[in-house]
């Protein structure tokens, strides 16, 4: 298996793609599949929180793959999920609820809303983790929605 390289200060590539994408993939390719607002975005709430974040942890033998970019091929989510475009990723944050990190992003609204974040999943099915994604709405603020 390759040796993971970082994708940003706090991240490395392996955690926004599945086995499968990662291994076949180098990182010039597998950042064209991700949205250039996703990596920034998801640094801003490391450095934010001062706390680890979590995407995929297959890497560590956890079951998470598809928690960043989602294959067509993958019958995980919505047929038309963002996060098949590279759009979207799903996170928690050690030490804090799904809930406290939603009302952080939300505290800073103008500013994750500045740096692409559009819309935020609002924990009714989301009770242990975060979504998030960068799809246009055409709002000027964050839009909160249920799956």
């Amino acid at each position: 298996m390759r040796y993971p390289k970082k994708i940003s200060e706090h991240f490395y590539y392996h955690e926004f793609f599945s086995r499968g994408i990662w291994s076949a993939n180098n990182e010039t390719q597998l950042k064209r599949l991700l949205d250039s607002r996703i990596i920034p975005i998801m640094e801003r709430l490391r450095t934010g929180l001062n706390r680890p974040i979590f995407v995929n942890n297959w890497k560590w033998g956890g079951p998470s793959q598809y928690r960043g970019f989602r294959p067509f091929s993958t019958s995980v989510g919505a047929r038309y999920s963002q996060h098949k475009f590279g759009r979207a990723v799903d996170f928690s944050v050690r030490g804090l609820t799904a809930n406290q990190v939603r009302q952080y992003i939300l505290d800073n609204e103008q500013e994750f809303l500045g740096m692409g974040l559009t819309r935020l999943e609002d924990g009714r099915d989301a009770t242990s983790w975060i979504h998030f994604d960068v799809s246009w709405t055409g709002l000027d603020r964050i839009y909160v929605f249920r799956d």
